[in-house]
């Protein structure tokens, strides 16, 4: 991974050589922290793995038992104070 990173469009001309030694991002693939920065294919992956993560932690929940689920409970609780 670059720390130099060059977002632009694609058909953004790049003169400075500098500038042409920096890694190309391209809008819709630009993150920052791991978050989108734009509309495009990078949103559209990012909120494709978040359903999926989400539909994954439904189905762990569906298959634990009613105690577990009550410790579960004070967990989530504590977390939110």
């Amino acid at each position: 991974m670059s720390k130099c990173e060059l977002i632009a469009h694609k058909h953004f001309q790049v003169d400075n050589a500098l500038l042409q030694s920096f890694h190309r991002v391209e809008l819709e693939d630009a993150t920052l922290l791991c978050a989108p920065l734009f509309p495009g294919a990078g949103l559209d992956t990012a909120w494709d793995d978040r359903c999926k993560d989400l539909a994954r932690a439904v189905d762990r929940l569906k298959t634990i038992s009613s105690q577990d689920s009550g410790s579960l409970e004070v967990v989530v609780q504590r977390a939110k104070i």
